[in-house]
Parts: C-alpha cells; sequence; structure tokens
C-alpha cells in the first residue's frame, strides 16, 4: 500500500457503507482511496486476517487518522480498497458507485 500523487483523470467513484463513506478512483496500479474517506472504526466478523493487518499497516504508517484517509491511498483492487474502507469482506465492482450510482462492474462494461 502506497500513498499516490497520481492524476484523478478517471471517474471518480463513491462507496457508501451503513456506517462510513469513501471516494475513490482507478489508479495505473490498482484502485486509489481519497484523502479525507472515511475508515470504519469496527471490523465485522468476516473481515479476513490480511485486511485486519493492512488496516493496521494504514494506521500505523500514519495514512489513516483518527478513522480518515490522511493522504491518497493505492490498493491493489476496488475489492480490497473497499474492505480496508468498511472493516469487512467487500466486492468492490459492486460498492463502488459513480455519480449516477451505476457499479464500478457496469462502468467497466460500457
Amino acid at each position: 500500500v502506497k500513498a499516490t500523487v497520481e492524476s484523478k483523470d478517471s471517474v471518480m467513484l463513491h462507496l457508501a457503507g451503513k456506517k462510513v463513506s469513501a471516494r475513490g478512483w482507478i489508479s495505473e496500479n490498482g484502485f486509489t482511496v481519497s484523502k479525507g474517506s472515511g475508515f470504519s472504526a469496527t471490523e465485522t466478523n468476516s473481515c479476513t486476517e490480511w485486511i485486519k493487518a493492512l488496516r493496521s499497516q494504514l494506521i500505523t504508517e500514519g495514512k489513516v487518522r483518527d478513522n480518515v484517509f490522511v493522504v491518497d491511498v493505492t490498493f491493489k483492487s476496488a475489492s480490497a480498497a473497499a474492505a480496508c474502507v468498511i472493516g469487512g469482506t467487500a466486492n468492490g465492482n459492486v460498492m463502488w458507485l459513480d455519480s449516477n450510482d451505476r457499479t464500478l462492474k457496469k462502468l467497466k462494461e460500457l
């Protein structure tokens, strides 16, 4: 997981979970969650060990403070990004939506 300064030429997407909301975009190396996005304070029972470890790493590295991303962070996939944001298992292809509430999966089909 790395902080990025990539351009935001991609479509800005949003994730609105039950407890947290976030913004991000498809980037050259995966999926980038935007600075200022929310980060769930809790983890679900379904949260896998690797997501728990990744969430812990983000906090340790200072990329997340007070349950908010303080820098843009790139993940390997939209699902990994969504899982870190919500603190549980996630399908990024259906959880990330554009301004017309079309899923990432639908956008890839266009």
